[in-house]
C-alpha cells in the first residue's frame, strides 16, 4: 500500500519510510510520478528517478526511466 501526500521530505523520516518514497513533480503541461529510494548522505536531500511504462512479456511495468510518464489529473 502507498500513501500520497502533499508534503515535503522530512529529513527525520528513518530508513523504514525510503521504500515508498514517490513524489509528484510539474513536468511540462503535465505531471511525472518520481521515485526517491534514498537520501543523499551528505546533503540528505532525496535521490529521485523519473517512473516510466515499459511492456515486459505482454505486461505494462512502472519502471525507472529517462523517459517519464506523463501524467493528468482531473477533478472527480
Amino acid at each position: 500500500m502507498f500513501a500520497v501526500g502533499t508534503h515535503e521530505f522530512d529529513a527525520n523520516s528513518g530508513p523504514q519510510t525510503l521504500n515508498n518514497r514517490f513524489k509528484i513533480k510539474k513536468f511540462d503541461d503535465y505531471y511525472k510520478l518520481v521515485f526517491c529510494p534514498t537520501v543523499s548522505s551528505d546533503t540528505y536531500r532525496p535521490q529521485c528517478g523519473d517512473l516510466g511504462v515499459v511492456l515486459v512479456n505482454g505486461f505494462r511495468r512502472l519502471v525507472l526511466t529517462n523517459d517519464p510518464l506523463k501524467v493528468v489529473f482531473r477533478r472527480a
